[in-house]
């Protein structure tokens, strides 16, 4: 059956992007995250570039026996106020991850506020080297290093450990 799923799945970041599912004309299902207010045709050369940047990496023979990579996914710009992204199953953002090792680490835990960034990147009264250094107070205040975390938290096992942990390197 082609066409789109019946149900859409709004999500809970800022500009609220709906993920939708396409029906292929191979029986296949193809999730896409859709996005309004933001323009996705910069992120589209971005993938471009890593596309680019791939086939460099494929040609050189110590790169390609070290399998080193940039993950891409799809994206595909309508016009300059919205586009499509391809959906990757089973994946983790970055934020997810951190905020929970963040929220398990300090009870007061709380992220940056856009506000927060405002200030001090505006605070003319201070050289850029000042405001610079306030924001990095600001980040280790709030949000300290604990990626490492997710890994021996998710892969107990040594082995494991390492072979996640190179494949997060290389890719």
């Amino acid at each position: 059956r082609l066409g789109f799923d019946d149900n859409i799945e709004v999500l809970s970041s800022l500009q609220r992007p709906k993920k939708i599912v396409i029906h292929g004309s191979d029986g296949q299902r193809y999730p896409f995250l859709c996005k309004s207010q933001d323009d996705l045709r910069v992120d589209s050369r971005c993938l471009d570039f890593c596309h680019l940047f791939n086939k460099c990496l494929k040609k050189n023979s110590e790169t390609r026996r070290r399998q080193l990579n940039i993950r891409t996914y799809a994206v595909y710009p309508i016009n300059e106020r919205c586009g499509l992204i391809e959906w990757l199953p089973n994946l983790c953002t970055f934020r997810s991850l951190v905020t929970k090792f963040y929220r398990q680490r300090s009870s007061n835990f709380s992220e940056v506020s856009n506000r927060e960034i405002k200030v001090y990147g505006n605070s003319k009264d201070k050289s850029k080297e000042a405001r610079y250094n306030d924001f990095l107070k600001l980040l280790a205040f709030h949000q300290p290093a604990v990626f490492h975390q997710y890994f021996f938290a998710a892969y107990p096992d040594p082995n494991r450990w390492y072979i996640s942990r190179m494949n997060f390197v290389r890719s």
